[in-house]
């Protein structure tokens, strides 16, 4: 028998989250920071703080999604100022739901602007055509070493919490996507390259670095009814459809666009 000296840690038996977007929160641009457990401004500032410990002067640090500015006691964004006060070295774009809106201090405010998007002098910006332009201009300073660290902290924070096989449901195919074969398309958070959106997580698989398991639901929204691009990816899938660490489970979590279904309750 192995004994093993945690050192006054709790051991619990790893968790499945049998529906997330794992994949998803890989992909975030920037250097990400959680912010879901943040009570308060302060609490944001001083997880902004503590992640800029860890990474380079000049780099970006984001916070997209899974978090509201109503669990903040303040109910409101970070100011500016108060960005600026708590990155004084890092950009930072803090940016809410699918399509916006966000916040950013002056280094990002200055980098963003340059690049065609329209941030206030508050440093605001406003949900929808804005703030996805904010989200793309970040999305292409990645690169594969930066998508890379980006699965990396995921499975990280994965592991923090305990969950250490990841059912994944997908995303949904951002516009100008390649042979999306007759699907579904939406730009935002919840968005991305179904064909690239595997590559940084196998290419640490083939390297035996990864830490937590992959269950993959290849999610599409198709409108042909012969189920153009889901039929692809499914003759195109992973050499025997993975292994322990990668696998492929099936088809999610969505197979069809709902708005070309016909409704039950139309049908006499």
């Amino acid at each position: 028998m192995k004994v093993i000296d945690v050192h006054g840690r709790t051991v619990v038996p790893g968790l499945i989250d049998n529906h997330n977007h794992f994949v998803l929160l890989s992909e975030r641009p920037g250097h990400d920071t959680r912010l879901e457990s943040a009570a308060s401004i302060a609490d944001v500032a001083a997880s902004l703080r503590a992640r800029s410990h860890t990474v380079a002067a000049g780099a970006w640090i984001t916070a997209m999604g899974g978090w509201v500015p109503g669990q903040f006691a303040e109910k409101r964004l970070p100011s500016l100022a108060e960005l600026d006060q708590a990155l004084p070295d890092n950009p930072t774009l803090l940016y809410v739901a699918f399509t916006g809106p966000a916040i950013t201090n002056t280094k990002g405010k200055a980098y963003l602007a340059a690049h065609g998007v329209d941030v206030a002098d508050t440093g605001l910006i406003a949900a929808g055509p804005p703030s996805l332009a904010a989200m793309h201009a970040l999305a292409a300073l990645q690169t594969p070493d930066d998508k890379r660290q980006g699965a990396i902290d995921a499975m990280a924070y994965s592991a923090s919490l305990g969950v250490t096989t990841n059912v994944d449901m997908g995303e949904f195919v951002e516009p100008g996507t390649r042979d999306i074969k007759d699907s579904f398309v939406f730009d935002g958070l919840a968005s991305g390259d179904p064909f690239a959106m595997y590559e940084p997580l196998l290419a640490l698989h083939r390297e035996g670095k990864l830490t937590t398991r992959l269950r993959i639901y290849f999610l599409s929204m198709d409108q042909g009814s012969d189920f153009p691009l889901a039929r692809e990816r499914v003759l195109n899938a992973f050499s025997r459809f993975g292994d322990d660490m990668v696998r492929i489970s099936g088809i999610g979590e969505f197979a069809t666009s709902w708005p070309r279904r016909p409704s039950r309750l139309s049908t006499p």
